[in-house]
């Protein structure tokens, strides 16, 4: 058996599939009729449209076939994905490439392969539609033009799911930023009017006036940095697709102590950088600064004259970001409601610094959206950790010397 070459644009090829978010999704109705139609057209016993992850092969859709062996390098698609034209292998027992494959010699026991890369429209190869047989065989002309537009059709399919995902997704954020329009600013806003209302009261003293004017100003900030949370969340949301680039992360993570570093002076604590300078990873830069912004504002929030560490780690082959402080801790209880899908955590800092808790909803929908994940551990008076999952290991660039 000879294995197929990893196509030279590999880990591009990946993301571009993993954009499509189709691996590991149900059975659809729309993406059979095609597998059945191919089979009938070729009059094949066996059709099946497969895609090519990184290790495995995985089918959406299958003709006379209970499942599909998973083993990439066994894979007949593996090899499909390599040519931009249709593959098609007559009699598998005398093709050096297949004769000793598992899949000739044992169940389904293969002769004939013809598969149809699906190409996407910036031309990566994710897998094919192909037609199986268990007697050798070729195609006619007509066959393998059908083929052809059969596999086009499934592309088109994809590219629709992916179109209505964003639809979707769009309308869906743009309900819950009138949510938070309506509900978490106009009552600021409701608040300033009131206090330019009551300013020109010739009742209050200017002692009181002086006290309204520092509520105002607080009132104000608090809106402020909710409107920046909001501005930058929606533009990360928006996007739909992740931006990863290549970065350093040590320097991401100074970036970000660098943005919040009055606040953490102002409470008079100490924050260190740990992650090694060394470390390159692949992933959402804006994105990932956002949470990581929003963490260790929160970890100021609940310290005073304390220290906030931020590391990095990996764990069950997953990059993490880990934002520690010796602050006052969170009970259980307050863990799990941040915990929870739905729903804002409203707390105050250790200086009586007020929150809507918007940050850290808007942390749980972006890694949501994104398959990561948060985890967070406190013990009262002593601190709390909070991880995040980054991306997979797979993304950490390994550096040479």
């Amino acid at each position: 058996m000879i294995t197929a070459k990893i196509p030279i644009e590999e880990n591009e090829r990946l993301y571009e599939l993993y954009r499509y978010q189709i691996l590991d999704t149900p059975r659809e109705d729309d993406f059979d009729k095609i597998t059945l139609l191919a089979a009938r057209i070729c009059k094949t016993p066996m059709s099946v449209i497969s895609f090519v992850d990184r290790n495995r092969q995985w089918a959406k859709s299958l003709v006379g076939l209970k499942k599909l062996p998973a083993d990439r390098n066994a894979s007949f698609c593996s090899h499909a994905i390599l040519t931009a034209r249709l593959f098609e292998v007559r009699n598998a027992l005398r093709d050096k490439r297949f004769a000793d494959n598992p899949l000739v010699q044992q169940k389904p026991k293969i002769r004939f392969y013809a598969g149809m890369p699906l190409i996407t429209s910036k031309g990566f190869k994710l897998g094919a539609l192909c037609v199986i047989d268990t007697i050798p065989r070729r195609l006619s002309a007509m066959q393998r033009f059908a083929l052809k537009v059969l596999g086009r059709q499934v592309v088109k399919l994809m590219e629709l799911r992916i179109r209505n995902k964003e639809i979707t997704h769009t309308a869906e954020m743009q309900q819950r930023i009138i949510s938070i329009m309506s509900h978490d600013i106009r009552g600021p806003l409701c608040s300033i009017k009131t206090f330019l209302d009551l300013n020109t009261d010739e009742r209050f003293s200017k002692e009181e006036q002086q006290d309204l004017l520092s509520a105002l100003s607080t009132n104000v900030s608090r809106t402020l940095q909710l409107l920046d949370n909001l501005v930058e969340w929606g533009k990360i949301q928006l996007q739909f697709t992740e931006r990863k680039q290549v970065v350093k992360l040590k320097e991401l993570v100074n970036e970000c102590i660098e943005q919040v570093e009055l606040n953490i002076l102002l409470k008079q604590n100490k924050i260190i950088n740990e992650v090694e300078p060394d470390v390159l990873i692949n992933i959402d830069k804006e994105a990932v600064q956002f949470v990581l912004r929003n963490l260790i504002s929160n970890a100021n929030k609940f310290t005073d004259k304390g220290t906030i560490r931020v590391s990095f780690f990996t764990d069950n082959n997953k990059c993490f970001l880990k934002v520690k402080d010796t602050g006052v801790g969170l009970e259980m209880d307050k863990i799990s409601q941040i915990l929870q899908d739905t729903g804002m955590f409203h707390t105050s800092g250790t200086r009586n610094e007020k929150g809507n808790g918007l940050g850290l909803s808007l942390i749980k929908s972006y890694l949501n959206k994104t398959g990561n994940h948060i985890e967070i551990k406190s013990v009262l008076t002593q601190g709390t950790s909070v991880s995040f999952s980054l991306c997979s290991v797979e993304e950490l660039i390994p550096i040479f010397a």
